[in-house]
Formats: C-alpha cells, sequence, structure tokens
C-alpha cells in the first residue's frame, strides 16, 4: 500500500498530534482571515495566537531567539488552520493545491542573522526531502509489521 494514497484527514491528524488550535480571529472593518473565491480559499494576515487568546510578540534575533521564532510561526499556522476549521466547517474540506504556495520572508534590516536566512524555496525542498525519508522509513517499518514472526 501506498502510504501516501490514503492520507490520514486533517482533523484526524490533528487529534493524533494533539494540536489544539486557537480560536479564529474574528473579521474586523475591512480585514477578512479568509476569502474563498471558487474552490480557492485565501488566509491573509494571521498572527502567533496562544491557545489563551493572548498573541505571540517580538522579533528574532531582537526579542525572540530562533525556537522561539519557529514556535511563533507554528502559531499562526494554527491560528491559519483554525479560520479554515471556523468557516469551512471542518479541515477535511480543504485539499493541498500543488500549484500554489506563497512563502516570503519579511527581512527588518536591524536583524544581524537576517542576511543568513534561506530562501522559502530552499526551506520548502527541505521539507519535502525530511518527508519522503520519513515515508521510506515509515513504509519499511510497515513492511517488517506484515513479516510472519516479526
Amino acid at each position: 500500500m501506498n502510504p501516501t494514497s490514503n492520507p490520514t484527514p486533517p482533523e484526524t491528524r490533528l487529534a493524533e498530534l494533539c494540536l489544539e488550535l486557537p480560536t479564529a480571529p474574528k473579521p474586523v472593518a475591512v480585514y477578512k482571515p479568509l476569502i474563498v473565491v471558487g474552490a480557492l480559499a485565501h488566509v491573509s494576515g494571521h498572527r502567533p495566537v496562544k491557545t489563551d487568546k493572548s498573541f505571540v510578540t517580538g522579533r528574532v534575533d531582537a526579542d525572540l531567539d530562533l525556537d522561539a521564532g519557529k514556535a511563533a510561526a507554528r502559531q499562526a499556522g494554527l491560528a491559519m488552520l483554525s479560520t479554515l476549521r471556523s468557516e469551512l466547517g471542518s479541515l477535511d474540506r480543504v485539499k493541498r493545491d500543488k500549484a500554489n504556495l506563497d512563502i516570503f520572508w519579511l527581512k527588518h534590516d536591524s536583524l544581524e542573522e537576517s542576511a543568513n536566512l534561506l530562501a522559502p524555496g530552499v526551506i520548502a525542498v527541505e521539507i519535502a526531502e525530511d518527508l519522503e525519508a520519513a515515508l521510506e522509513q515509515f513504509a519499511t517499518i510497515a513492511g517488517d509489521l506484515m513479516t510472519p514472526g516479526a
């Protein structure tokens, strides 16, 4: 069986990972956290929201170390998922658009390390390579489990 042929539904995966989504941000004035155009949902303007509804604030290299910055980025991603769930009713309605992934950096000139940030495309390739390696390891484990006497 190909492990990618039947991906785990997003709602199930969130539960498996014990991830708690923060409260979805409410639209204020002209701000809309989600716009649906045809079959595409566009999310924007999400901040790193903690489950207690407070925000992670600060800049990496100024107020936050790298690990705190990564954690804040993760919280912003969870906030986006929360908006999608809130507006669409379920994350199970979300499918990946393989042709569209917009990632960019907002660099502040005062950051000493901003020149050393990897390009978003490089990070995306590294993530894909890590995922492919993990899937290969999982396929090996699955094969071992299917072997009689294992």
